[in-house]
């Protein structure tokens, strides 16, 4: 089995590169998310901005941490952009979704199905961003 280095000198193999570069961007990007969240959640706590808008904050939150998890996976992952940003949103996707199916109590909507494709989204978004940015240095 080859060793690859990463860009931190360490000498990892392959398969293990990209576990980590999916444990690692999954993560960073639920703690986006939740830093996000609980932002949003202050904010409408402590003034005055209308509570319905509280959807709106959802789907932002979840578009900031799935682009930051798309843009780190990309980092790790040895795949084009777009193919990095699906790979590390897999795990993000599977985390959202365990939420909101706990949170909903069971009771999924179309409107879950929409937040996996946005979440989908812009974690290639993210990938991508990062493959064109390394592309033009």
């Amino acid at each position: 089995m080859s060793k690859k280095t990463t860009n931190h000198n360490i000498n990892v193999s392959y398969p293990l590169r990209i576990i980590i570069g999916l444990l690692l961007s999954s993560v960073i990007g639920i703690l986006f998310t939740l830093l996000v969240s609980v932002l949003f959640s202050y904010l409408l706590s402590n003034s005055e901005m209308i509570s319905g808008y509280s959807v709106i904050y959802l789907i932002f939150s979840i578009i900031i941490g799935g682009f930051i998890c798309g843009y780190i996976g990309s980092l790790y992952l040895p795949f084009r952009g777009i193919v990095s940003g699906l790979f590390s949103s897999v795990l993000y996707t599977i985390i959202i979704f365990l939420l909101l199916f706990i949170f909903s109590k069971g009771n999924l909507s179309p409107y879950s199905l929409l937040l996996i494709f946005i979440t989908i989204l812009s974690s290639s978004i993210g990938g991508i961003t990062n493959v064109n940015r390394k592309r033009r240095k």
